[in-house]
């Protein structure tokens, strides 16, 4: 539909300052449409038609023309997207083992961040929901269970409160791992990263992205999987991705792995890995 960007490029030219050639022409309509990549590029095919039409027609200006350069300048070509990694069950208890034990030749075993990241494996958390975990009584099962009161609002990828569900992680026996991370949340004595202050740490994504570049463990993970092909890209969400994957692989209904997550099946199919 070319009428929503021809009406934004008659409102500029009528503007104060207003556009005079196509580059500053097609400047000033794509700041309307400055958070839509997608409508940014249908900005820029229709107002070069409309402007080409405008020379050969009405005889205006060549000036106005807008080209391809013009193009590629203002309209930034969509990223390609990146294969995310997704870690097995071994390399996961490995790199937790190597952050509760420390590294050879190093004094940096830290228990509290080795149960973070025993948390983002088995229950497939954002790193912000780690503030707003809780054990509640299910309605369902009347055990106790995690409940996690985040809440984003907006977008496609709305989360509301929830109950969240473990996916265990198994050893090299096949045999679950239970960590019994609930239990020890509601007696509270789960231990968990301490700042300077000596008060526990405030959890989000930040906090958990500059621990792990500090590790030797997670620089060897992202060699590993760069040296892949095609490269898969490690970041903090892999564990993230990695409780989906398993999920799939223990035949839990995609629904409910969804609830738990806190997406919906779109976005889930649309944005997170379900198989290695």
């Amino acid at each position: 539909n070319w009428k929503p960007f021809i009406d934004e490029a008659i409102k500029v030219l009528g503007s104060k300052n207003k556009p005079t050639d196509g580059y500053t022409l097609l400047k000033a309509v794509l700041k309307k449409w400055k958070h839509a990549p997608s409508m940014k590029v249908e900005a820029g095919r229709y107002l070069a038609l409309f402007m080409k039409y405008a020379v050969q027609r009405y005889n205006a200006p060549r000036s106005w023309l807008i080209t391809e350069i013009d193009k590629e300048e203002l309209i930034p070509k969509k990223p390609k997207v990146r294969k995310k990694a997704v870690f097995d069950d071994q390399e996961i208890l490995e790199f937790i083992n190597s952050i509760e034990h420390g590294e050879p030749g190093k004094e940096n075993a830290n228990k509290g961040w080795a149960n973070v990241f025993r948390m983002l494996s088995q229950y497939g958390l954002r790193p912000i929901e780690l503030q707003y975990l809780s054990v509640e009584t299910h309605p369902v099962t009347c055990k106790p269970t995690f409940y996690c009161s985040y809440e984003k609002v907006g977008g496609a990828d709305e989360t509301k409160p929830r109950f969240i569900q473990p996916m265990w992680l198994r050893d090299e026996h096949d045999q679950k791992i239970v960590w019994g991370l609930e239990e020890a949340w509601a007696k509270g004595t789960l231990e968990l990263p301490v700042g300077i202050d000596g008060n526990t740490r405030r959890l989000n994504g930040g906090a958990v992205n500059c621990f792990l570049h500090k590790r030797k463990a997670w620089k060897q993970l992202i060699d590993k999987y760069l040296a892949k092909d095609p490269k898969e890209w490690v970041r903090p969400y892999s564990f993230r991705d990695s409780y989906s994957v398993r999920s799939h692989r223990e035949g839990v209904p995609i629904a409910s792995i969804c609830d738990s997550m806190g997406h919906t099946v779109a976005v889930h199919e649309r944005s997170y890995r379900t198989v290695t």
